[in-house]
């Protein structure tokens, strides 16, 4: 990702923000981080720690080039069974 044109890795200004914020563990930084990145970027690809990538990154470069986002899929884990 690094070698791609006009690509770049933040630091999240956490110290902007109230301290319910900076808890890591209740994930109310992901959308700030979104909105800070896209103030002055037109595209933002966000890899989630637990996120597994399993295809080539130039399928998502393709893809975020085009639409300017990527959203991962995932399998559904409940089922529909659940859903009855």
């Amino acid at each position: 990702m690094m070698c791609w044109r006009n690509v770049e890795v933040r630091r999240f200004p956490y110290e902007k923000y109230p301290d319910h914020v900076r808890d890591v563990r209740n994930y109310a930084f992901k959308t700030l981080v979104l909105q800070e990145a896209l103030v002055d970027s037109s595209a933002v690809l966000w890899i989630d720690s637990g996120l597994e990538l399993r295809a080539p990154m130039t399928t998502m470069r393709t893809e975020l080039a085009k639409h300017g986002h990527v959203s991962a899929m995932q399998e559904d884990l409940i089922g529909d069974a659940m859903l009855d």
